[in-house]
């Protein structure tokens, strides 16, 4: 999994040694890689750190400084998009779900990627005095990401937890050898070429 930083924007020594020691702690974890970026607040369309947000593919960690609100704003603001979940020491709290972009639920193949079905976990670290306890909580949202303690109630009034209102991705169809189709469909035609070719 990678874990962003969104470092604060203020420069005191107090948070600047919380920041390195967490990075280098974090270092040392394995299945974990790292990346640095700008306070959240201060980031625009097409900043580095903005790129770095959207170029992560899969689940992701951002650790950040403020509220979990503020930072949800952010990300919605910069178009990052997944199920936000929010980790306070104790808890695992989905506070926005994905929303598809389509109607239909998209057919995913390989090399296809949809961003709404990652998981973006949100922890501020002012609620952490030392960065060992809040590498230690990354570490372990790493190892079980599925982790779900306290579940909210959406909107809609659904909880998280009820299947009908999770996204769920239809199998890729099957081609079946259907006499219905007409004899003069060039596309069954070429299939049928295909599978009399010995290769």
């Amino acid at each position: 999994m990678i874990v962003v930083l969104a470092q604060n924007n203020l420069s005191g020594p107090t948070i600047r040694d919380f920041e390195e020691s967490f990075v280098a702690d974090l270092l040392m974890k394995v299945n974990l890689e790292v990346s640095i970026i700008d306070c959240l607040s201060e980031l625009q369309d097409d900043d580095t750190g903005h790129l770095c947000l959207q170029g992560i593919k899969g689940d992701m960690f951002l650790a950040h400084w403020g509220d979990n609100n503020a930072a949800l704003t952010h990300l919605s603001r910069l178009d990052i998009v997944g199920t936000v979940n929010t980790v306070t020491a104790n808890e695992v709290t989905v506070v926005q779900e994905s929303e598809p972009q389509t109607a239909e639920l998209p057919i995913l193949t390989p090399g296809v990627y949809d961003a709404n079905r990652r998981n973006i976990f949100l922890m501020s670290l002012d609620s952490f005095d030392t960065s060992f306890p809040a590498t230690a909580r990354v570490s372990q949202i790493a190892a079980n990401p599925s982790e779900r303690t306290q579940p909210t109630v959406t909107d809609s009034g659904q909880s998280p937890d009820d299947t009908s209102s999770l996204e769920m991705v239809r199998p890729m169809p099957k081609r079946t050898d259907d006499s219905s189709a007409p004899a003069d469909d060039p596309l069954e035609s070429l299939l049928g070429e295909l599978d009399d070719l010995d290769l």
